[in-house]
């Protein structure tokens, strides 16, 4: 099986492929240079193990089933949206742009949870989301 395209996953195996937040931190230009707050650069370095670890968590969680990785995507905005953590749907709206997704669908996607999340969080995802969405 090849190798995933890894969007802000680390690959702790050397080389790292193009792309990798581990390309990004070294200073490579990409879209995804803007996707990593400084801190999360200081953890990397100091703790590589444990960023690596959880990173391979979420690729190899998406790898163990049949969906797609634009539903996957949405999936993980849904539960950001739902933590109420401003970082977290930053972080999966860009990969949902990234792996595809068209704005309106992101929008739409969060629009869904008002029945169960509330109104005030949905306005709040929509408007982290459109933080990056009006960003790109």
């Amino acid at each position: 099986m090849a190798e995933p395209q890894l969007y802000t996953r680390l690959n702790c195996q050397s080389p790292e492929p193009a792309g990798t937040v581990a390309n990004v931190i070294e200073g490579e230009p990409t879209a995804m240079s803007r996707s990593k707050p400084a801190f999360y650069a200081s953890m990397k370095k100091t703790h590589p193990d444990f960023i690596g670890a959880v990173e391979n968590l979420g690729v190899t969680l998406r790898d163990a089933g049949p969906l797609e990785e634009t539903t996957s995507q949405l999936v993980q905005l849904a539960a950001a949206a739902a933590s109420r953590s401003e970082g977290a749907v930053h972080s999966n709206v860009k990969r949902a742009l990234e792996a595809g997704v068209e704005p309106a669908a992101i929008r739409h996607a969060l629009i869904l949870l008002t029945s169960t999340i509330g109104f005030p969080a949905v306005m709040a995802a929509l408007s982290w989301a459109s933080d990056v969405i009006d960003a790109e």
